[in-house]
């Protein structure tokens, strides 16, 4: 069976790497922070519409406020990042070193608001 790696898989990988890594060292931001860092993360239409996720004080990622259209965004520590339903199931299964599969998502610098 022939492998192919796309460059989302690949930026995911890094993304969530880093992320992994980087969780331990995060620095706390406040909700406004985080909201306006995520500007730029994905279009309008996602981030506005989006659940929004921050890292409390306890260094585990919690609902800031509730969303409407399957994507949760957020800032793990490698960065903001908005990623669908799929991602967010790939995401928690590549975690619990479970079966991982499908991936789309948005970043920040990924996307270009012209």
């Amino acid at each position: 069976m022939k492998m192919t790696i796309t460059p989302a898989l690949l930026v995911m990988t890094f993304l969530l790497a880093g992320a992994a890594q980087a969780n331990a060292q995060h620095s706390i931001m406040s909700d406004e922070e985080l909201m306006a860092e995520l500007k730029g993360a994905a279009p309008p239409t996602v981030v506005e519409h989006a659940t929004i996720m921050n890292m409390g004080s306890d260094n585990k990622m919690k609902v800031i406020r509730e969303g409407n259209n399957g994507w949760t965004c957020m800032d793990p520590g490698g960065g903001p990042m908005c990623a669908d339903k799929a991602a967010m199931e790939w995401a928690q299964a590549w975690q619990e070193k479970g079966a991982a599969h499908g991936i789309c998502l948005y970043a920040k610098g990924g996307y270009r608001n012209e």
